[in-house]
């Protein structure tokens, strides 16, 4: 939570297993800052759909 509230960050790696890419990146989306994940953001078409509708646009 104190490297998200930073602004000097801007962007961060989500280098997390599979499981954790949704909970971890929606994190990162939610506090204003780019999000760089190597795999799927989400496990599945739910998880994306509530990843858009939760992350400012």
């Amino acid at each position: 939570d104190e490297m998200l509230a930073r602004p000097d960050i801007d962007a961060v790696y989500v280098a997390t297993p599979h499981n954790h890419h949704f909970p971890d990146g929606l994190r990162v989306l939610q506090a204003g800052k780019h999000v760089l994940i190597e795999k799927p953001f989400a496990l599945n078409r739910r998880g994306r759909a509530g990843a858009k509708k939760e992350t400012p646009k």
